[in-house]
């Protein structure tokens, strides 16, 4: 049985590093080897897969709120800009620069 500050929790505990320094998807799987190679047992091998998984998950949700709070922001901008716009001509051309930036 693994405890505290076994080689086990360590590599379950490195997924958090690895969030936190927004490492490449890649570095998830090397520590999921690294605890194989370290010759963690089977359960133990079984919690790294599945902080493996969880970490994943989070770092996807985390990245979908980051693009949807952008893009908020953006359509927060367009409509302020439009708001502003001092005639129809001005705006369509706001509209037509903003469709651009975004294809």
């Amino acid at each position: 049985m693994t405890g505290p500050g076994s080689p086990s929790r360590d590599h379950e505990l490195q997924f958090f590093e690895l969030l936190a320094r927004e490492a490449p998807v890649l570095r998830y799987e090397e520590l999921v080897q690294q605890a194989q190679r370290d010759g963690v047992d089977r359960a133990a091998l079984d919690r790294v897969v599945t902080a493996k998984r969880l970490a994943l998950e989070l770092r996807e949700t985390v990245g979908r709120r980051c693009r949807r709070g952008a893009e908020l922001a953006a359509l927060v901008d367009t409509a302020r800009d439009l708001a502003g716009a001092s005639n129809l001509e001005a705006g369509l051309h706001l509209v037509v620069r903003r469709a651009q930036l975004l294809l």
